[in-house]
């Protein structure tokens, strides 16, 4: 049984001979530049309040579509070519056309609808200015533009002007509690805050969306998506001053396809964990985008947090790394896919720094850097059943750049599969730094043609020119590789280069063996290393 819909007009475009020409004046969705639209009158124009549409006995809440009678407007601007004569932008009450907060009408906007310009008229809710709230079944289209009026707002904005003090502003418009909706084929445009929320909404479709704001607009996100499941944002154009897409806590299966985005913030999951609260995002993927001089392009971002879980992602094309944990405390990095193309430089997988207790589990990781890089700070990190490669490996470090004190302890690396990779297990540090690199352990690994299986590298230097020998260093001490087996791209399948100063030590290999692949032999080469050996092990060190 089809879903019975009514059309609920909430901007009419008044021309000469309204009841026999009205649908000739539909613009296509979405033209290039409205201000070239014939017909189109780009002056501003500051119309007289409207009273607003109520809920009219509907049991669901309806929503209070202009939130006030003393603050929400209608401008009407003739978008098409007419051979008669169209009258000038007047204000009308949308109540005068029949519409209804009934729960069951189809929205279509043709037209500009544009807000109050008097912070003023919010008083009595500065957080929103358009609600749609629990609302089934429901379509909003039609063509035409939405306009916050923002530029009050922005000026009178914190990040703008640091000696004022920091307040909320209106997002233009909000979908809350809404089942299976969809929002097409409009523009929305300078928004006093968010353009676009949807707040506890299931079975969501955003398509062909142009959204737009100056790049230094503050706050200004594009779509922003908040405890709400099972939401598709396709073909969508996002020029904003912050996020174009921003994906927060208690969101679910959220694809976001063919996406246009920048000037901005790029595509964010988060911010999440902001006052130590628990933050839950599954099952995003983000496909097919193109990012053009925004600040970020993929990123999730949370707070120094406890109990974060970030799960059932797929992350790929970075423009440097992909996803990095930072001050954070109990986290969980589940089931992540990650994937760049082999000669990307810089995009590590995942990247840990000052980071606690983290559990990364079930992750594909492919990408031109490290897979999982575990830097100063970090304590208490165990990556499972992790499928690296191509990629640089699992790298502890680089620890102790420009004579830096670095702090790395309780690690654990259990049942990884490296695969083409340039190493596998790394350890690698600077001379001249201190600290400490201790209690390791990689174990249960297989190694398909790398390069450097394992190796600890007291004497990294990733510069052009040579680096100058120093004393100092960051001591690597209680290291065990056990039951690691795989075959090696070149001879020398175990490398440790080990500082003279300070050797490494309490290093454990415990059934350990290693073949080249193809043809050929392979060897240790152990300098400077205190070393115990236990079961079968080969190469061994000479």
């Amino acid at each position: 049984m089809s879903v019975q819909r009514h059309l609920l007009t909430l901007f009419v475009v008044i021309l000469a001979c309204f009841s026999s020409c009205f649908g000739m004046y539909l613009e296509d969705p979405l033209p290039t530049n409205p201000d070239e639209t014939p017909g189109h009158d780009p002056r501003p124009y500051n119309a007289p309040i409207l009273s607003t549409i109520h809920e009219q006995g509907d049991k669901h809440g309806f929503m209070d579509w202009l939130k006030s009678e003393t603050r929400s407007y209608v401008i009407l601007r003739r978008l098409g070519q007419t051979t008669s004569t169209a009258t000038s932008p007047r204000v009308v009450n949308v109540d005068d056309f029949g519409a209804e907060g009934n729960g069951g009408d189809d929205t279509e906007v043709y037209g500009t609808i544009k807000a109050s310009p008097r912070r003023s008229d919010y008083a009595a809710d500065t957080r929103h200015w358009l609600v749609f709230e629990n609302i089934q079944n429901f379509i909003v289209q039609g063509g035409g533009t939405i306009d916050g009026n923002g530029r009050i707002w922005w000026q009178n904005s914190c990040k703008i002007n640091e000696k004022l003090p920091c307040t909320h502003a209106p997002t233009a418009v909000t979908f809350v509690g809404c089942n299976n909706l969809i929002v097409a084929n409009l523009r929305i445009q300078n928004a006093q805050q968010m353009h676009l929320t949807f707040q506890r909404c299931v079975d969501v479709k955003a398509l062909n969306l142009w959204v737009t704001a100056p790049g230094n607009s503050p706050n200004t996100d594009g779509i922003h998506v908040t405890d709400t499941q099972n939401i598709r944002i396709q073909n969508c154009v996002i020029k904003t001053g912050d996020d174009c897409i921003s994906i927060v806590s208690g969101s679910q299966n959220v694809r976001a396809t063919d996406i246009k985005c920048g000037p901005g913030h790029g595509i964010s999951i988060g911010s999440l964990g902001a006052d130590n609260s628990k933050a839950y995002v599954s099952n995003v993927v983000v496909d097919r985008a193109t990012f053009s001089g925004t600040t970020n392009g993929v990123r999730i971002k949370s707070w120094q947090i406890n109990n974060l879980i970030v799960a059932n992602l797929r992350i790929q094309n970075a423009q440097q790394m992909h996803l990095t944990f930072q001050r954070c405390v109990d986290v969980k990095a589940l089931n992540i896919w990650v994937t760049a193309p082999g000669n990307s430089p810089n995009t590590d997988g995942i990247h840990v720094t000052d980071t606690q207790n983290i559990r990364i589990q079930n992750c594909v990781i492919k990408t031109g850097d490290d897979c999982i890089s575990i830097v100063s700070g970090s304590q208490n990190v165990r990556a499972t059943d992790i499928k690296c490669g191509p990629g640089h490996g699992i790298s502890i470090g680089s620890l102790g750049a420009d004579n830096s004190k670095a702090y790395v302890s309780n690690v654990v690396v259990d049942r990884a599969t490296f695969s083409g990779t340039t190493n596998g297990v790394r350890i690698k540090s600077w001379q001249g730094g201190s600290g400490y690199a201790k209690d390791i352990i990689f174990q249960n690994i297989d190694m398909h043609n790398v390069s450097n299986p394992i190796i600890i590298d007291q004497n990294y230097c990733d510069q052009t020119g040579p680096c100058p020998e120093q004393a100092s260093a960051v001591k690597i001490n209680t290291v065990v590789y056990r039951n690691i087996r795989g075959t090696s791209a070149s001879e020398k399948a175990v490398n440790f280069d080990c500082s003279e100063s300070i050797p490494c030590q309490g290093i454990w290999l415990q059934d350990v063996n290693l073949e080249r692949e193809g043809d050929g032999s392979v060897e240790a080469s152990c300098d400077n290393v205190r070393l115990t050996s236990k079961g079968e092990v080969s190469p061994q060190c000479s």
